[in-house]
């Protein structure tokens, strides 16, 4: 098990213009894949944004970091750091 802080997520940086595709993210942290407890949200606006860094509410502990968007939509991710 590990101690989760900040989780930054870094976007795509060509001529998509995604940066909109990161609205609405929810990060969580779990001891298991079926046990979630929120560490953050980002709710925009994402649009030129290339990367977004969280400091979790709390100091969390767990295995996994599930980053998912609140709606259902795209989620484009071209890379994800876990700082402990």
């Amino acid at each position: 098990m590990f101690q989760v802080t900040t989780v930054t997520i870094i976007n795509r940086i060509d001529d998509c213009n995604c940066g909109g595709r990161l609205d609405g993210i929810v990060y969580e942290v779990g001891i298991a894949t079926g046990s979630w407890e929120e560490c953050g949200r980002f709710l925009g606006p994402g649009d030129g944004v290339v990367n977004i860094t969280t400091t979790c509410d709390r100091t969390m502990h767990g295995r996994y970091v599930r980053i998912r968007k609140i709606k259902q939509d795209y989620l484009t991710l071209c890379e994800v750091y876990v700082y402990s």
